[in-house]
């Protein structure tokens, strides 16, 4: 029922007054605006008399605020009445208002509850519906609504009889300024708690993720739209189309996310349709682009005339490859770090060398940061210098092959950045310097993505050789950063070599290391990380060779961070063979990389006992090939290095395994923060990787890169 009545001037919105109306006083029947008759006129709900006094409108200014509501602009809680304003026998605790009256009638409202409560609607394209929403709802008959009319300059009078008020439209309530006033009262002597209310209905909004958004078909995504909300209520359906054809075909019930496989290549607009408790819908759409698949299979050499090989892999999250390494130059007597792109498909996309005019410089480790940019790691003879000295060098690339930035660091003697990891857009490197203390010493690093230094630790036991170092990944992501180094003690017999990894956390706390000592003559070349989350335990599983014998056998060594001597097994068939990168594949797999009598060679051992499973070699009696690094694609493998014969081809090999038994312990080593001076080196440049012959094999050696199948 609504009744309008004049405004008086003045401030106060509520004037207690008694029934001084020129209607005749004691109640007056009438339908409220936009609400439907749910029973005869006659009983159509009353307005006592007192309300029927004069009010005052709220002051509004004169120019509407900028810009639409959202959502937050049309919904209040019970406690946000407005305190400016004139309220009684209301109190706010915590979100919500409790109402209070002892109203029994009579000639005023002084001891009736209400309170006003504010709105902007600038823009409003909802429902002329204001929804309440109680924790203990009024006594029938008790609650009345008045809506700030400023096209009458009076107020509208309502009382609901339910909890949804329509209002019959809305452009008579917003002020010059786009609010909208609502007072409520509360008649009666028993006690309400109001929750919330707003204008309109309360409509979800929906967001939709998809991971990975790229890649090659088949293309395994989940979709995730738990990112969507509802202001009030809860979400109560999701709905997926998976090709953004209008036609939804599947539902997750209340769960966010859903998988879903793209076996042929295209663009795809996933859409996700939430619906929430109040019956009220949203959607949110994503681009998934999904290429051919790449080949199963493809190898390439290539190179100049004179020697070429690639150290190191990475891939991108769009499924680029990239590879890096050195390549020499005939001409002036050279050799300059390499860094080439490649699809996943195997076509070179372009190739890129950094020069610095002195007569070396390589890239012996590569990661891709978050943004998809490649970072190099390597060394380099700075001019001039002695031949024993080399400075290491840290490069990062833009995808189109632009270089970004390169920083150095060059003590008195010989330094070099071995390897790199990346933590998003964080840079840890791992190398060696001869520069501080007597001998070869580990030296961490970490650097922002800007090439800000950060910090540098050095690790100093016997003599170092670092020769792996990467990221811990564990289920709570990045948490420390491990390397492997082939340490050597010169007493009594400095051939004797074992292996030792050492233990940073991302924010240069020394945290653990370990070494095998009784294992004497194993040179450690890479080793692979995998974390068990129930045990939260690392296991570390290292490769390399041994010496002597003569000729050489591979080795495969595995512990663990509770330091137990998993297994140590050695592959050997007489012709001498050596391991240069590993990586667990998976599936219970270790696939590891190298030669046998100078043959490429691809093995895959049992990352629980180590026992072989499978044995490749790129077999060529004319020329000589070695594999280098090595990453896992699922099925696939894809590996790099040098040859010299196109025309080899892939052969299962035989060897045997022989077991050892290996403990493991703490070392003694030190630890040291060090204050280093990173530079700028002085007089590089960059240049297109000039003349490179794909699939000739007419180099000295030819970079290899290559994609198959895991043996």
């Amino acid at each position: 029922m609504r009744v309008n009545m004049r405004p008086r001037l003045g401030l106060l919105l509520l004037l207690l007054v008694s029934a001084c109306s020129s209607r005749s006083p004691g109640v007056l029947q009438e339908r409220a605006p936009g609400q439907p008759d749910a029973s005869p006129r006659a009983s159509a709900p009353l307005v006592p008399a007192p309300l029927l006094g004069p009010f005052s409108l709220p002051p509004a200014s004169a120019a509407p605020r900028a810009g639409s509501f959202v959502e937050s602009d049309i919904a209040r809680s019970g406690a946000d009445f407005a305190a400016a304003l004139p309220h009684a026998n209301v109190t706010a605790a915590g979100s919500q208002g409790t109402y209070t009256p002892a109203f029994i009638g009579g000639g005023g409202l002084g001891t009736a509850a209400y309170a006003v409560y504010a709105f902007y609607a600038g823009g409003y394209d909802r429902e002329p519906v204001l929804r309440l929403t109680w924790d203990t709802a009024p006594s029938a008959g008790a609650l009345y609504i008045g809506m700030a009319n400023y096209s009458t300059q009076r107020w509208d009078w309502f009382q609901p009889a339910g909890d949804v008020l329509d209002l019959g439209g809305m452009t008579p309530y917003f002020a010059p300024d786009d609010s909208v006033y609502a007072v409520l009262v509360l008649l009666g002597s028993v006690e309400a708690i109001l929750d919330g209310l707003r204008l309109g209905e309360a409509y979800p909004a929906a967001a939709i993720a998809a991971d990975p958004a790229v890649g090659a078909a088949p293309l395994a995504v989940t979709l995730d739209a738990s990112a969507s909300s509802t202001p009030e209520g809860a979400l109560a359906l999701f709905e997926w189309d998976f090709d953004g054809d209008g036609t939804y075909d599947a539902d997750s019930g209340v769960a966010p996310t859903m998988q879903h496989s793209y076996d042929l290549a295209g663009s795809y607009s996933p859409t996700v349709r939430v619906t929430n408790s109040f019956g009220h819908t949203a959607t949110a759409s994503i681009s998934v682009d999904v290429s051919e698949p790449p080949p199963t299979e493809w190898l390439h050499f290539m190179g100049t005339s004179d020697h070429d090989w690639f150290n190191a892999v990475a891939v991108d999250g769009s499924g680029n490859i990239y590879a890096a390494g050195v390549s020499s130059s005939p001409t002036d007597g050279t050799a300059d770090a390499l860094l080439t792109k490649w699809t996943a498909s195997g076509e070179y996309v372009w190739g890129r060398i950094w020069d610095i005019g002195t007569t070396y410089s390589e890239a012996l480790d590569l990661a891709i940061d978050s943004s998809g940019n490649p970072v190099v790691a390597g060394r380099f003879d700075p001019p001039p210098s002695p031949p024993e000295s080399t400075d290491g060098i840290l490069l990062k690339w833009t995808p189109d092959g632009d270089l970004s930035w390169a920083r150095c660091y060059s003590g008195s003697n010989s330094d070099v950045f071995s390897s790199v990891s990346i933590d998003g857009t964080d840079i840890y490197v791992t190398g060696e310097t001869d520069s501080i203390g007597s001998d070869n010493d580990i030296l961490i690093m970490r650097f922002a993505g800007d090439s800000s230094f950060v910090w540098a630790r050095r690790y100093d036991w016997f003599i170092e050789r670092v020769v792996d170092a990467q990221l811990l990944i564990t289920d709570q992501g990045a948490q420390a950063i491990l390397a492997l180094v082939t340490e050597t003690n010169p007493a009594p017999d400095p051939d004797q070599n074992f292996p030792l990894w050492v233990r940073y956390g991302l924010n240069g706390d020394f945290e653990a290391d370990g070494c095998s000592s009784a294992y004497n003559n194993f040179y450690a070349e890479s080793f692979a990380v995998e974390y068990e989350p129930l045990s939260m335990v690392t296991n570390l599983y290292m490769t390399g060779f041994e010496i002597p014998p003569a000729p050489t056998n591979l080795v495969l060594l595995a512990t663990n961070s509770a330091y137990s001597g998993l297994f140590c097994r050695t592959w050997e068939n007489g012709l001498g063979t050596r391991a240069s990168g590993i990586a667990v594949d998976g599936s219970g797999g270790l696939l590891v990389a190298g030669h046998s009598d100078y043959d490429a060679g691809l093995w895959r051992f049992s990352a629980a006992d180590g026992s072989i499973q499978a044995a490749q070699l790129f077999a060529n009696p004319d020329a000589d090939s070695d594999l280098l690094d090595i990453l896992s694609l699922g099925s696939d493998v894809l590996c790099v290095g040098y040859g010299q014969g196109i025309e080899s081809t892939w052969q299962d090999a035989s060897g045997t395994q022989s077991s050892f038994a290996r403990t493991w312990s703490l070392a003694s080593g030190l630890s040291y923060t060090e204050g280093l001076t990173i530079g700028d080196p002085s007089g590089d440049s960059t240049a297109e990787w000039m003349n490179p012959v794909l699939d000739d094999g007419g180099g000295l050696d030819d970079s290899i890169i290559a994609l198959r199948p895991v043996p």
